[in-house]
């Protein structure tokens, strides 16, 4: 992809991230228009409703960060290893401002997807990808939607193991700060 086309795609986005502000759309926006990174916008597409917990029932988090737009924190709940050579990390989206966040575009290919979050092995130097299936979608949380004021989302995604040996890695979550260091269950 060249840098025009990228260029159009996210003024696309943005487009129509201001004109449905503070309106509700008639329909999600088409993979043609938001299939490139994009911040999560406050603007309220159509979107699947995801399930919430209250704050009260969150267990501790590993590690957070906060977001590009203000009131809305990743928290890293686990990584661990898991049968069959993956891992799986498992992390809440939390709304703490005072309107509703849709989470569209966090770097996946797929719309409504945490497909874009990776891994990185610094003294490896190697990137781990969320792992894909057959049909090419991620082995992640899909269908994403509205997170509302005050509440919690809990999300999940595989990626391939690293060796036995890396013990700490850093995870990267698109629109957050980095995170460093966690430490690898198992």
């Amino acid at each position: 992809m060249n840098f025009s086309n990228l260029r159009v795609a996210i003024s696309i986005s943005l487009l129509f991230s201001v004109l449905s502000c503070g309106k509700q759309a008639d329909a999600p926006p088409s993979a043609a228009t938001t299939a490139q990174p994009a911040a999560p916008t406050e603007a309220a597409p159509t979107a699947p409703a995801t399930a919430a917990t209250p704050a009260a029932q969150a267990p501790p988090a590993l590690a957070s960060a906060e977001g590009e737009l203000p009131g809305l924190r990743v928290e890293l709940q686990e990584l661990k290893r898991t049968a069959g050579d993956t891992l799986t990390l498992k992390l809440v989206f939390a709304n703490t401002g005072q309107k509703d966040v849709v989470l569209d575009a966090f770097g996946a290919q797929e719309v409504y997807s945490i497909g874009g979050i990776h891994l990185i092995d610094i003294e490896g130097k190697k990137k781990y990808f969320v792992a894909s299936d057959a049909d090419g979608k991620c082995l992640c949380s899909r269908d994403l939607g509205r997170v509302n004021p005050g509440a919690r989302v809990s999300l999940w995604a595989k990626f391939p193991a690293p060796p036995a040996d890396v013990q700490k890695i850093s995870v990267v979550v698109p629109h957050f700060a980095p995170i460093e260091e966690i430490p690898i269950d198992g």
